[in-house]
């Protein structure tokens, strides 16, 4: 008999039959296990009041603009796809941001990470990863160089513009800056929460 701690939440993640014959998909399965590890470290699973407000100090510190850390947990599901698949999961990415409509890129959500900016997580992670000499930091840093080119060139190629309008309204932000913070934002993570798992990537 297996018995289980009544503490430990248990993580059930579906995925479509159609998966099995298709490794972009199985692939998704990093990433929702991301969800559950952060859902683990903030407040879904916590109650005590005190406690839900610094968890919510943690994932969304001041320092960055609030229509970033609206999308606190996908950027932390995406990172963590990178550190549990490697480089393939930002391909993967890139593969399924390609079949949505041009329009779409530049479409805040509130909840997701900008289409046009979603890619840039995997390219700092493996980057921020290469630049501190793990095992294979060179491969990492050219895996980071071709899909920069790769995301870039899509971009160019579709015309997309060089701003998005928050959710909600306010100040168009310049993708350049709005890049700068999502990769300032993947390296919080990278070296808090999350750096025993880079550690070990």
């Amino acid at each position: 008999t297996i018995r289980l701690l009544p503490y430990v939440p248990l993580a059930l993640i579906g995925i479509d039959l159609t998966a099995i014959q298709d490794r972009a998909q199985r692939l998704a399965i990093a990433h929702e296990t991301g969800h559950h590890v952060y859902r683990q470290l903030t407040t879904n699973y916590t109650v005590e009041p005190q406690k839900k407000a610094e968890k919510r100090a943690l994932v969304a510190p001041a320092q960055f603009p609030a229509w970033l850390t609206a999308w606190a947990e996908e950027v932390f599901a995406d990172i963590y796809s990178v550190l549990v698949a490697g480089p393939v999961a930002g391909v993967s990415i890139q593969a399924m941001l390609m079949g949505e409509l041009p329009g779409v890129l530049l479409q805040d959500d509130a909840d997701h990470p900008l289409p046009a900016l979603r890619p840039e997580i995997a390219i700092a992670v493996l980057r921020k990863l290469a630049g501190e000499g793990k095992h294979g930091s060179g491969r990492l840093a050219q895996a980071a160089d071709l899909q920069e080119q790769q995301w870039q060139g899509y971009l160019k190629l579709r015309k997309v513009g060089d701003t998005f309008t928050p959710a909600g309204g306010g100040q168009p932000v310049p993708l350049g800056a709005a890049r700068a913070q999502l990769e300032a934002y993947v390296g919080y993570w990278l070296d808090g929460l999350l750096a025993p798992r880079a550690s070990d990537a």
